[in-house]
């Protein structure tokens, strides 16, 4: 956090006068003026707070995963494009062309889907040319034995931004992350590929009010998933239980104006929702 402070000096203004034969000293007021001091905070800088904790409320826990999504960005990074060389010339296709972090067609750690406004006209580039577009930005993450953790990054209405600037290792932390300014694609996954990866290492236990509970089965009544969830339409979290809870006790406790409090482990995003697994009643 950045303070801006300005001081200035106290002034003592001695005047002395004299008349006829008397003479008197007048002392000026001492005045101090300070500014106002001005605390500079960013706009995301509340999120390193939030990974700490280990109990989070519903509203908390969703700021904590989704604060990024549906907001405008610029990202910048390089075309996805035939031939292979870099320094080649590539049609950059609208709506089927990704955006990478490496140059020569080559993906470092991400390729980012972009989905444009309208069909725009195929661009001509070179591979390793820099290039921006700004959008509504959608992250997704997800826990998979079969797949790992992945993160993956997407931008809808898309559109062309002249005068791409931002490359790689500019972006060190959230905090220091202002949409007003180009972002490098690949600063940006790195940023929460790490942000997501660390949350679905630890336990946390989250709050809020009952919603309902869902039991998913197969054709031959196997059950598949038993899911809680909590909170209200715009801050939804996702349970995955361990085992299926009491019904009954739940409603009452949604009756009497209590939360519920559920532990488990962030396991991603589903249907624009966080969602822990593992979870059992606390």
């Amino acid at each position: 956090m950045k303070r801006l402070k300005k001081f200035l000096p106290i002034l003592l203004i001695p005047v002395l006068t004299a008349c006829g034969g008397d003479a008197t000293e007048t002392t000026g007021d001492d005045t101090t003026e300070t500014a106002t001091e001005e605390e500079v905070s960013a706009e995301f800088a509340d999120i390193a707070g939030l990974a700490d904790q280990s109990s989070l409320t519903n509203v908390e826990l969703n700021r904590l995963i989704l604060f990024l999504n549906d907001r405008e960005v610029i990202l910048t990074g390089y075309p996805y494009a035939y031939p292979l060389g870099e320094g080649e010339e590539v049609e950059f296709k609208p709506n089927s062309s990704d955006m990478l972090d490496g140059i020569d067609n080559s993906v470092d750690n991400c390729s980012i889907r972009i989905k444009f406004k309208n069909e725009t006209e195929p661009r001509m580039m070179h591979i390793g040319d820099l290039f921006a577009v700004k959008g509504k930005i959608d992250i997704s993450y997800s826990v998979s034995e079969e797949w790992g953790n992945t993160t993956r990054i997407s931008l809808t209405d898309a559109e062309y931004v002249d005068n791409a600037e931002a490359k790689g290792g500019e972006l060190k932390s959230i905090e220091e992350i202002d949409l007003s300014k180009q972002i490098f694609c690949g600063d940006l996954f790195s940023l929460m590929d790490k942000h997501y990866g660390a949350l679905a290492k630890k336990k946390i236990s989250v709050s809020g009010r009952y919603i309902s509970t869902t039991v998913s089965k197969s054709l031959e009544g196997e059950i598949l998933e038993i899911r809680v969830d909590l909170g209200d339409s715009d801050n939804k979290v996702g349970c995955e239980m361990i085992d299926e809870p009491n019904g009954d006790d739940l409603n009452a406790q949604r009756a009497a104006g209590k939360d519920l409090v559920i532990e488990g482990t962030f396991s991603g995003i589903t249907f624009d929702n966080p969602r822990i697994n593992g979870g059992v009643l606390k």
